[in-house]
């Protein structure tokens, strides 16, 4: 499997999308989700027309349902004919799942090798390929940034996205095995791997993480690891989702998003258009199921109806049922 073919499967999908539609997208709420907005956005012009948390959809303005399918999800992975969507979750059982709902002008970097919870989730003493250890935003900026030089406020950027920089720091052998699998010509993704020592990104990535714990990011990290981390490294983790809830005041969410994308595009380059008032609101419900007790996950997803899904963690299917669009 050549590194680069990727990339040729990825570039087919996104230019399928934007030249049969009206280049919309509905993205995740956190920063990687927001950072892979911006990049997408360096591509072909985008407008946000919907935020997806996972269980909650939140359309902008008059946006419909119709408009909804015809979207690009960006950062989700979707499970529904007629919807293309781009992310990176580990979305199957084993390497020989079909995913019957997901539509097939979708990409995933787990499902292009057939990496699966069957083979993932092997701790940070595993040395055999376990699921993608990087962002959407990585492969993103990859199609069209491959050997550009990162200007510190961008690697500070793509170091933060989905905790990058630390989850490779911590499971090393994994993110080599991605890096010649992906990256292997790509030179922005030695400086992540050695992010401990691009000390010119550090201080702004502590004002980065600043400027999203003061919009809403929650600054603590779930890792045990982090808080090992040494004074100057540990500002740097966490801070990847926002803690006000989407139900909770729909009009507040969206200009916490607005300032996320305002923040992160600024140093990126490049700022998507998002609409500014809330419309349409569509709720699912999330179920939670231990894998090891899954016989055949194609069968359930169908008799579930299962709108979106991953596995978090070695005993955690996390999935969504009920979304009507």
């Amino acid at each position: 499997m050549e590194s680069s073919s990727w990339q040729e499967s990825l570039n087919a999908v996104i230019d399928n999308w934007a030249n049969q539609t009206a280049r919309k997208i509905i993205i995740s709420p956190d920063v990687d989700g927001i950072t892979s907005a911006c990049i997408l956005n360096s591509i072909y012009e985008v407008e946000i027309i919907g935020i997806y948390t996972s269980v909650h959809l939140q359309m902008l303005g008059d946006y419909t349902r119709e408009d909804a399918k015809n979207a690009l999800w960006l950062d989700h992975d979707i499970n529904k004919e007629g919807i293309r969507c781009i992310g990176q979750h580990l979305v199957q059982h084993k390497s020989s799942d079909t995913l019957p709902l997901r539509d097939p002008r979708s990409w995933n970097p787990n499902v292009w090798v057939g990496q699966s919870w069957e083979e993932s989730f092997k701790g940070i003493g595993g040395r055999k390929r376990d699921k993608f250890p990087f962002g959407t935003a990585h492969f993103l900026w990859d199609l069209n940034n491959r050997n550009v030089d990162l200007t510190p406020a961008q690697l500070a950027v793509l170091a933060h996205a989905d905790g990058t920089w630390f989850a490779a720091d911590c499971y090393k052998a994994n993110a080599l095995i991605w890096k010649d699998l992906m990256f292997s010509d790509s030179s922005w993704i030695e400086k992540i791997l050695s992010y401990r020592t691009q000390i010119s990104s550090h201080q702004i990535h502590r004002e980065f993480c600043a400027d999203l714990e003061k919009i809403g990011y929650k600054s603590q990290s779930r890792s045990q690891k982090a808080k090992l981390l040494p004074d100057e490294l540990k500002s740097m983790v966490g801070h990847q989702s926002l803690t006000i809830r989407l139900s909770s005041d729909a009009n507040k969410y969206l200009q916490k998003i607005e300032s996320g994308i305002q923040l992160i595009s600024a140093l990126i380059g490049s700022s998507p258009v998002i609409g500014t008032q809330a419309g349409l609101y569509v709720s699912g419900n999330r179920e939670l199921l231990y894998p090891n007790r899954i016989k055949n996950f194609d069968e359930l997803m169908v008799e579930e109806e299962i709108f979106s899904h991953a596995f978090t963690d070695f005993r955690s299917l996390s999935y969504t049922v009920g979304l009507d669009i």
